[in-house]
């Protein structure tokens, strides 16, 4: 490639990467009004099923126009599929006890079984996670992801999809700074996680885990948890103040974990190179 040829390569696929997202949001917003003709309890369900459409519909329709194939975009099942999105989901499922673990033990919360709670019930309700999380990780992590990173490389482009799936939170009525510490940082870790596994089934488990561990402790919308998670009705003011610093504060180790392993993977690429997350432009 020339100079110029290269950097006209580069545009457009940032371009198409981000059209790619838009696209996606069109097609959500025009879909979720769906939703409102069922009823309110299956609003989740509704909306992870709409909106993989959504994003599966924007990925086809740039798939199309570029001639490439979904089993190139890493979108058709393999024999590894399940193995990948189950590693993701116990990891998932660790990294999230271990941090409600630290900051229980730091800021004196107390874990209390809820009276209300059913297994059946919350088996139900919180298996909307699974389509929820996957729509997202077609969104951010499919066809978008692999062409700002054919495009810029793998560092600009974790922090930019990082920055719009976090934008993409804000839709929820959530401030920009919950969204950056919050889905912004997860966001790395789902693209990190995309990229050492060359796919999204492991983000896809690895971001259902999450929310799966958040769910049964009550903190998700719309989902009745098998426990609850709260300070102790004697907690002071400084006691609260310091279970959300140190909320923060393992936000924010998330992220430097998500640096130093995203730098530890470049490192080592030109060794193990990936083909789906990394592919190299043509040479004609």
């Amino acid at each position: 490639m020339t100079s110029n040829s290269a950097t006209g390569y580069r545009f457009k696929s940032v371009i198409l990467a981000l059209g790619n997202v838009l696209v996606f949001l069109i097609l959500l917003m025009l879909l979720s009004q769906l939703k409102h003709f069922l009823p309110q309890k299956f609003e989740r369900y509704a909306l992870g099923i709409l909106g993989t459409i959504a994003a599966l519909g924007s990925v086809w329709i740039f798939s199309k126009y570029e001639k490439i194939s979904l089993q190139k975009l890493g979108l058709l099942w393999q024999k590894n599929t399940l193995r990948k999105f189950l590693m993701g989901l116990l990891l998932g499922i660790l990294i999230a006890a271990a941090m409600i673990f630290i900051q229980v033990s730091y800021a004196g919360m107390t874990i209390t079984l809820n009276e209300n709670g059913n297994f059946l019930s919350f088996l139900l309700w919180s298996s909307a996670l699974i389509p929820l999380a996957f729509m997202e990780e077609v969104a951010f992590r499919s066809y978008p992801f692999i062409k700002l990173n054919k495009a810029v490389g793998l560092r600009l482009t974790q922090f930019v999809m990082a920055f719009l799936f976090a934008i993409y939170h804000i839709l929820d009525g959530g401030s920009l700074v919950n969204a950056l510490i919050g889905p912004g940082i997860w966001g790395l870790a789902f693209g990190l996680a995309a990229v050492i596994s060359n796919g999204i089934s492991m983000p896809t488990g690895l971001h259902y885990g999450l929310n799966l561990i958040l769910a049964l402790l009550g903190t998700k919308n719309e989902i009745r948890g098998l426990f609850t998670i709260d300070y102790p009705s004697h907690a002071s003011a400084e006691a609260v103040q310091a279970g959300q610093n140190a909320g923060i504060a393992l936000q924010l180790a998330v992220l430097l974990l998500c640096i130093l392993g995203m730098e530890i993977y470049l490192r080592k690429r030109k060794s193990y190179p990936s083909t789906l997350y990394n592919p190299q432009p043509n040479n004609s």
